[in-house]
């Protein structure tokens, strides 16, 4: 097994329902502290090899580009098929995370965390 230490910068985008903003629209502070709980727990089943905890915590919007912290070709939205959880449950294993928010900005429904992220990862199976 191959354990690495990978710290990244990252940046989080959470919207919310008309119903779960504060007054006018602005998330409230206990929203705003639900996104950043959700985000690190996602993140720390993603490294951990548990894709299904992940997806569960998580929706991936349909139009985005992901730069791989590992590097190789950026990839464009998630296609979420059986094949795609099982490689990567395979490519994570026993992985750790602290996740610390930097920053959060809120503007009406949408709230940025600013995050920077430290993960000792176990690496199921080469690529």
């Amino acid at each position: 097994m191959n354990l690495k230490l990978l710290s990244t910068h990252g940046i989080v985008l959470g919207a919310f329902g008309g119903a779960s903003g504060g007054a006018g629209g602005a998330a409230a502070d206990q929203d705003v502290a639900a996104l950043e709980r959700r985000s690190a727990d996602a993140n720390k089943a993603l490294v951990r090899g548990d894709i299904d905890g992940y997806l569960a915590l998580i929706e991936h919007a349909k139009d985005y580009t992901l730069m791989n912290p590992f590097g190789g070709t950026p990839t464009r939205g998630f296609v979420d098929s059986p094949e795609r959880r099982a490689g990567i449950a395979k490519f994570f294993k026993s992985g750790t995370l602290d996740q610390e928010v930097v920053a959060t900005y809120a503007s009406g429904d949408l709230v940025v965390l600013v995050v920077e992220q430290a993960a000792a990862l176990a690496r199921g199976e080469k690529r």
